[in-house]
């Protein structure tokens, strides 16, 4: 049974409302986390920036909150489905459902940690400096194990830096998605990937699209050009590699592409292995199956 009603034809605000309120009642620890984090739907706290000698910051960031619940919305719908088809248990839906509530629980920190490095890069946005003041308020606030365990996690499953932890090579160097990632792991990433919320500075409702489509009503191309040039590839050893320039790539170097363009292979892959899993028989589109099934 859906944690929440979503009715087809009812108006996003409405959607958006009743979804918070019933995330609100049966995930209490993932808005607690939220709250500890400064990125609350709908309370502005100000948290120590530990690049700042923790200062306190301000700042609003209600915003990511809400894109919390709404990723939370798309990813309940996919686990609904899963769970319907007994592809998974109520245990891991409902663990699907916290864990893409609180994936950007750290976007504050790791934003602090962006400003102070001056970089767009990922890479060591996750490490103990920035999580540690973060750790310690959730401990105070009796946060379980598990969900801590996940906290210092979140964030690594979702955007352009989790791309290559979802991508290998088979036996005969076919690209194929990880076989080590989890359910859990692929749906929250192709949740956040499918919802689409206004640009900053206009107005709209949050939709539910294929990863291409987003990334186009996102106008990605325009503000985060470094993903239609920098990618991934395989080396000789079938393993992952950073690409600095995907239109000048090292001899030996296979299934060189753009982060751009891995974020849509990865998106197809995931909904392929989630749609065979809901009913092997279906031949259809994959995304456009999935986001059907999220909008009904």
């Amino acid at each position: 049974m859906s944690t929440h009603d979503t009715g087809k034809f009812k108006p996003w605000e409405q959607r958006y409302a009743e979804a918070k309120v019933e995330f609100t009642k049966e995930f209490p620890q993932a808005f607690k986390v939220l709250e500890v984090g400064g990125v609350h739907p709908d309370k502005t706290e100000a948290v120590p920036n530990p690049y700042k000698d923790n200062e306190p910051d301000a700042e609003d960031f209600r915003n990511v909150g809400e894109h919390c619940i709404s990723v939370g919305i798309c990813a309940n719908k996919i686990a609904e489905k899963l769970l319907s088809s007994g592809a998974i248990d109520d245990e891991m839906y409902r663990n699907i459902t916290e864990r893409s509530l609180i994936h950007d629980a750290n976007k504050r920190f790791e934003i602090f940690r962006k400003k102070a490095r001056g970089s767009h890069q990922s890479e060591g946005v996750y490490d103990k400096e920035a999580y540690e003041t973060m750790q310690s308020l959730l401990k105070d606030q009796g946060i379980s194990e598990d969900l801590l365990s996940y906290v210092e996690a979140s964030g690594k499953e979702t955007g352009h830096g989790s791309l290559e932890d979802f991508i290998s090579l088979d036996e005969d160097g076919e690209l194929v998605l990880n076989p080590d990632r989890s359910i859990e792991d692929m749906i929250v990433h192709l949740a956040d990937d499918m919802t689409s919320s206004p640009l900053p500075g206009t107005k709209g409702d949050t939709k539910f699209v294929t990863t291409g489509e987003r990334m186009e009503a996102g106008k990605f191309k325009e503000r985060y050009p470094f993903l239609y040039k920098e990618g991934l590839g395989f080396d000789d050893a079938g393993e992952v590699v950073e690409v600095g320039d995907c239109e000048s790539v090292d001899d030996g170097l296979v299934e060189v592409k753009t982060y751009a363009q891995y974020q849509e292979e990865v998106a197809r892959l995931i909904c392929d292995h989630l749609q065979s899993l809901i009913d092997p028989k279906l031949d259809q589109d994959s995304e456009e199956y999935l986001k059907k099934t999220v909008n009904s």
